[in-house]
């Protein structure tokens, strides 16, 4: 099987996030503690989707991608700005968070709000071909109060 193009990544990461927001959804009909599991799935569909993009990227910069996290983070550290890259601390609390969610409810909503900042600045890296829909990323924001980024 061939490698993965950016354009399938990027195709991945569309579709992880259609299924995060939809999952997102699904979590906020119901009560947070009683819901944890749907709302560590959420974190696991966009930990995968930003790690999708940031794969694009890669490719596009020539860069091997490796499927290894810690090298897409490497990259993003050394090839996104500072101003981008500072909201991978919300990625990955929302990494950590599938692993043992034990983030309030509203911890999880801001740690949510910074990373589809981060996440929509990355799809602005990409060609317009292969950028995802703006919409996107507008639910990362819905059920969050505006915060200075």
């Amino acid at each position: 099987m061939p490698d993965p193009t950016a354009a399938d990544y990027c195709q991945f990461a569309d579709s992880r996030l259609v299924d995060a927001e939809s999952q997102f959804q699904m979590a906020t009909a119901l009560d947070y503690e009683n819901n944890i599991v749907g709302y560590a799935k959420v974190a696991s569909l966009i930990w995968d989707a930003a790690i999708d993009i940031l794969s694009a990227l890669a490719l596009l910069d020539g860069v091997e991608v490796t499927g290894v996290s810690s090298d897409m983070r490497r990259y993003a550290r050394y090839n996104v700005p500072e101003s981008v890259f500072r909201h991978w601390r919300d990625l990955a609390r929302l990494h950590n968070f599938q692993h043992k969610p034990n983030l309030s409810q509203n911890e999880f909503l801001v740690e949510l709000y910074y990373t589809g900042i981060m996440l929509e600045l990355f799809n602005r890296r990409l060609p317009q071909p292969l950028r995802l829909p703006v919409s996107s990323f507008d639910w990362f924001s819905a059920k969050v109060p505006q915060h200075d980024s």
